[in-house]
């Protein structure tokens, strides 16, 4: 266990910590005098001051006088440092009486501290390092939201025995669950989980550890058994805890679709008093999302507004802001709100599609394209139908294109015919209105447009065929 404790102790330090007087040395000082006399502590006698010293912060600590008796152990500590994995102990457990886990988890993690430096001495150390110590050091460290010293306390309390004065097995597994949730142990934490044999000592319901259980199953991908817990926790007894009635409330309204009465839970979800910040913002990103849903832009925007101030890190809240940015024709806000995702998780296919697919709403089917090829499963049937409608729209650019192309070229021959017009009068254009959708008619017309710019010229292919003279002929029956 890391601490931050001085290797000696952290007690002439601690006092203004904790609001102490400046006074609160001199004090100390003095009870230390009135102890062990004004003389001073000799060195052939700090064992016997040690021992006294215990001897009465434990009475004063019976008597339910800890500061009395924490007075007493911090002067006792200061005379005998040779006794201090003792002392330590003594004084973590009186700060836990004050509710001070914070030095408490210090004043723990000193004591251990100081027996691994003396080592040859682990007997003597076993006395005072035992189970209640463990336990109590567990609990502290769950409180200040040190999970790993927490399993390590709690794992080593069960090792020495199972049965806690000061607290109960069911607490203690489930403080040990949760410490696993968070470290990501969930295997561990399912098997802590289903050990807490009465919720009602560690004030949960039934419906409480079964929402914890599902939460791991769901992580650990195993959908089957995470329904039917919470299938369980629907007809057992309502959760207490604000994040698990939320979570609850979710869950029946993507069962039954019923907006009503989920916005009423989560709304009442919030006005719990004692709401932690966390749970403040995945109730805002229910409620955001069920307004997303119902097409109520501007509440689902407020909501997932706030669950985004509480809580930044949230894949799923990101993406709801997209989604309703895009729904409400707002693409530049969408854009960065899905790049927020992709930065969380660079493997969100769901907000990678969402990008691609207003890339080709503004016709960058190139980016869209490159996103499918290389954000995205090719495997996927959605991503190989939205690929193939990409290139079956460029080959029908191109083909446009192309016959745009044609096309002008066409039109180029025929301005030729506009000086042969000019020529022979409006016989000519009337039989070019007949021909011009005709092959044939195209061949005339082309003929025409090269005798009428280069004169008695003939054609290429025309060259070499009997016949092809190169005298001028006046239009008539030759051409009619």
């Amino acid at each position: 266990v890391q601490t931050d404790a001085s290797p000696g102790g952290v007690m002439p330090g601690h006092g203004a910590e904790q609001g102490d007087d400046i006074g609160a040395p001199k004090r100390r000082s003095m009870f230390s005098s009135m102890l062990f006399g004004r003389g001073g502590v000799p060195s052939s006698s700090r064992t016997s001051v040690g021992v006294s010293a215990k001897a009465h912060g434990a009475k004063l600590k019976a008597k339910g006088d800890v500061s009395g008796a924490l007075l007493a152990l911090e002067a006792g500590l200061a005379a005998a440092p040779d006794d201090s994995v003792a002392f330590h102990a003594a004084i973590a457990q009186c700060h836990v009486l004050r509710r001070d886990f914070g030095l408490a988890c210090r004043h723990f993690g000193a004591a251990l501290d100081d027996a691994g430096r003396e080592a040859s001495n682990e007997p003597r150390f076993r006395k005072v390092l035992d189970a209640e110590f463990f336990f109590a050091m567990g609990d502290a460290c769950h409180r200040q939201q040190l999970q790993q010293q927490c399993v390590f306390a709690y794992e080593s309390a069960l090792e020495l025995s199972n049965k806690p004065k000061a607290t109960n097995m069911s607490s203690v597994h489930y403080q040990l669950g949760v410490a696993c949730r968070d470290l990501n142990q969930l295997a561990r934490a399912v098997e802590h989980f289903q050990k807490v044999a009465k919720p009602l000592q560690v004030s949960l319901s039934a419906g409480d550890i079964l929402c914890e259980l599902e939460a791991c199953h769901t992580g650990l991908g195993e959908t089957e058994r995470a329904e039917e817990c919470m299938r369980r926790a629907m007809g057992d007894a309502m959760p207490i805890r604000p994040e698990n009635i939320a979570r609850l409330a979710w869950s029946r309204y993507q069962l039954s679709g019923d907006g009503d009465s989920t916005l009423e839970q989560l709304t009442a979800c919030l006005k719990r008093n004692g709401v932690r910040r966390k749970t403040q913002a995945e109730v805002h990103a229910m409620l955001g999302r069920v307004y997303l849903d119902r097409r109520e832009w501007v509440n689902a925007e407020t909501h997932l507004g706030l669950s985004c101030a509480r809580e930044p890190t949230v894949l799923n809240t990101w993406l709801a802001l997209g989604e309703l940015y895009s729904a409400t024709d707002r693409d530049d806000m969408s854009m960065r709100a899905l790049q927020r995702c992709t930065e969380l998780d660079p493997e969100a296919s769901a907000a990678w599609g969402l990008m691609a697919r207003m890339y080709e709403k503004h016709r960058q089917t190139s980016r869209a394209m490159q996103i499918y090829n290389n954000h995205m499963d090719p495997e996927d049937p959605a991503v190989q139908l939205r690929r193939n409608h990409i290139l079956h729209a460029a080959a029908l650019t191109l083909q446009r294109v192309f016959r745009g192309r044609q096309a002008r070229k066409l039109v180029a021959r025929i301005r030729g015919m506009r000086q042969v017009a000019r020529n022979y009068g409006t016989r000519l254009q009337q039989w070019e209105v007949a021909t011009l959708n005709s092959k044939a008619g195209l061949v005339l017309h082309s003929k025409l447009a090269h005798r009428a710019e280069f004169g008695d010229m003939p054609l290429a292919r025309d060259r070499g065929r009997p016949g092809a003279g190169f005298g001028r002929k006046p239009l008539g029956s030759s051409f009619f």
